[in-house]
């Protein structure tokens, strides 16, 4: 795969080698090899530009040049377990770390430091394969944390060094996938996830912390009518507005109440 860079009128600056293409997990390699294109858009940010190949390499470049400054293969290096269209996140920046989602046993998420590429930390004592979706950064309760749709699960983790503050199961898609494609939005505490296939979406409310410095996220309603899988949500004025993908027609728009979940 390739990354290209393109000035205001289409003229290409520069392209760069991204590694190779996704061929499938191991137990759907023939899906891979029929969709082997690029998944995710790069991330830039202080003239730099990071990108998470499907194949599961993060890859830092001089967003002026394309030159290459460090590569790390995530999958590789974390025995990552990866959903069967392979890893498909756009990787968040906070500071000086990169944070993206390997899954698996080993590291459910890890931040990279953006200058050298090195391990900062990675999740502990919890285990959940990837999803597609990626993460955000927020604040409750005067307490940043990195949130994320794992395979079954929503979390918050603590941006300094990876400590898990709550999860919540969803289960995927009816406990048989990992179809969490859409970031959550969040404001006011409130978190709302879609996972897509006529399942629908829920909204968590966090509460905490407790003197431990926990929070515990609970269900306030779930609905069916938005099952919103790609393209992604958007929060505007206390109504969130997405576009179905099973239920009803292909395409329809809907808009739910933040508060209630009515449509």
């Amino acid at each position: 795969l390739v990354i290209k860079a393109f000035d205001r009128r289409g003229k290409e600056k520069w392209k760069a080698d991204n590694g190779p293409a996704w061929r499938g997990a191991d137990d759907d390699p023939a899906w891979g090899s029929r969709y082997p294109d690029s998944r995710s858009a790069p991330t830039v940010t202080n003239g730099r530009l990071y990108v998470l190949s499907g194949a599961g390499r993060l890859g830092c470049f001089d967003a002026a040049t394309g030159r290459k400054i460090w590569l790390v293969p995530v999958r590789e290096n974390f025995k990552g377990s990866a959903p069967v269209c392979g890893y498909a996140e756009s990787v968040l920046v906070d500071g000086e770390r990169v944070v993206c989602s390997p899954g698996g046993r080993q590291a459910a998420l890890v931040a990279l430091d953006t200058k050298t590429g090195r391990l900062a930390w990675r999740t502990r004592k919890f285990e959940d394969d990837a999803s597609y979706g990626s993460a955000i950064l927020c604040e409750h309760a005067g307490r940043r944390q990195i949130v994320t749709m794992t395979a079954k699960h929503a979390i918050g983790v603590d941006p300094v060094n990876g400590r898990l503050l709550w999860r919540y199961r969803h289960d995927g898609m009816r406990g048989a996938g990992n179809m969490s494609a859409c970031t959550m939005v969040f404001r006011d505490g409130g978190l709302y996830g879609s996972i897509g296939h006529g399942i629908g979406g829920f909204k968590l409310q966090l509460r905490g912390p407790d003197s431990a410095g926990r929070f515990e996220a609970v269900q306030v309603w779930a609905d069916g009518a938005l099952d919103n899988l790609h393209g992604g949500l958007v929060l505007v004025d206390g109504h969130i507005y997405g576009s179905k993908f099973f239920t009803s027609s292909r395409g329809s728009w809907v808009c739910l109440d933040f508060q209630t979940g009515k449509a």
